[in-house]
């Protein structure tokens, strides 16, 4: 549950994945090579900007969980690959729904 609020807390690039791959996919279909290497730039800047934040917030989620369960046992890979895959859900889609609001304090 903490995971999820921290990941449910805040906005992530991942979220917008489909919206970003949409219009990358559209500048496959437009002849003009300028477009299509700006989209192939694009695509490449945003999987750079999702590899980012999932970095960040893997560190945020070790970080918090050490410090909130100093006694916990679970291993913190699985709790950050969780926290990851979720965060790469578009927020209405993901399961269990979210309890926290954006921008609310975990």
């Amino acid at each position: 549950r903490l995971v999820r609020n921290i990941v449910d807390s805040r906005r992530n690039i991942g979220s917008v994945f489909l919206l970003i791959a949409a219009l990358v996919l559209v500048g496959y279909f437009i002849p003009d090579t300028r477009i299509r290497s700006y989209t192939v730039l694009l695509w490449m800047a945003f999987f750079v900007a999702i590899i980012v934040d999932s970095v960040f917030l893997g560190r945020r989620i070790k970080n918090t969980v050490a410090e909130r369960l100093p006694d916990a046992t679970d291993s913190s890979r699985g709790l950050i690959w969780y926290g990851v895959t979720r965060a790469t859900m578009v927020r209405r889609w993901r399961f269990p729904k979210p309890v926290v609001s954006v921008g609310d304090d975990i």
